[in-house]
């Protein structure tokens, strides 16, 4: 009868406060969690920043000539000490074909394909890397090869880091020249 309704109807609401409470409990709970992951990525982004950051400096500044190029073999790396012993700034070279228009004519062919072996993920070390300087001359660089992947694994280029052998091949030159005149007078 009529209490018997009144009493459904009571149930029934606090049936439904509490079903109420219980979602503004959930969407508060939520909000927090999402809060939560939210401020998370802000600072796993910060850090990656930082890494990142710290990494660029790394590369920039060390003392040995790095250099990079992206899979179509376009340079998109080259640190202070590549500027250095090259002439070439960072800006000037950005973009443009490594091995075409930095590589001598009669070391083209054996760069490119070492540079293609490494965009395959064929890596190579110590092999002789002789670039154009900014005023023509010739610097020979050491060079070791490393393939160079994005966060899914792709090749997406080749990081090259060296040393500058210029003044040692030429006095390896020089030392071979006296010891062949030294012969010739014995």
């Amino acid at each position: 009868t009529r209490k018997e309704s009144s009493a459904a109807s009571d149930v029934y609401k606090r049936q439904a406060i509490g079903t109420i409470i219980f979602f503004l409990s959930a969407l508060r709970s939520s909000t927090v969690l999402w809060q939560t992951m939210h401020q998370n990525l802000l600072l796993k982004h910060e850090l990656a920043v930082a890494n990142l950051n710290e990494l660029t400096q790394f590369v920039d500044t060390a003392n040995a000539p790095i250099f990079g190029i992206d899979a179509q073999g376009n340079v998109n790396e080259w640190n202070q000490q590549a500027e250095k012993i090259t002439g070439f700034t960072k800006q000037e070279v950005m973009g443009q074909a490594l091995v075409a228009n930095f590589i001598t004519d009669d070391y083209k062919l054996s760069v490119g394909e070492v540079l293609a072996k490494a965009l395959q993920g064929d890596e190579t070390a110590n092999y002789e890397f002789p670039l154009f300087t900014q005023s023509g001359d010739r610097v020979d660089v050491l060079l070791n090869s490393t393939t160079r992947r994005d966060a899914s694994g792709q090749i997406v280029g080749v990081v090259g880091v060296g040393q500058d052998i210029t003044e040692l091949n030429k006095a390896v030159s020089y030392t071979h020249l006296r010891a062949h005149e030294t012969l010739r007078y014995l």
